[in-house]
């Protein structure tokens, strides 16, 4: 979705994005599916501050943001993201970012099935 955004409306200085996977006023937020964040995205030159909710985040989907959106001064990621996997390039970029929250690292859950 995020990568349809770019694409459609590149002049955009302030995006939040929730991911949903269903609607429901019974449905708690832990019950919500995360987008996967993973792939290249479209140049968004203007772009000031990014707020995803509900996503999961990969290096590489970071890497693509953060090559994509060169004026970024937030991000905000609510969802899963694991810091771990971080290479020296991809933390010297988010060292430009001057509002980078990123949620606590943890391990993803896995369900028996």
């Amino acid at each position: 979705m995020l990568q349809s955004i770019c694409k459609a409306c590149p002049r955009l200085k302030k995006v939040d994005l929730m991911y949903a996977s269903a609607f429901e006023l019974e449905c708690h937020e832990d019950e919500f599916d995360n987008e996967p964040v993973d792939g290249p995205l479209p140049v968004m030159r203007n772009l000031h501050t990014l707020k995803l909710y509900h996503c999961d985040l990969s290096c590489k989907g970071l890497n693509a943001i953060l090559d994509g959106c060169p004026r970024l001064e937030t991000l905000l990621v609510h969802g899963y993201f694991s810091k771990r996997k971080m290479d020296k390039e991809l933390k010297l970029k988010c060292a430009r970012v001057k509002n980078l929250i990123t949620p606590p690292t943890m391990k993803k859950a896995h369900h028996d099935g």
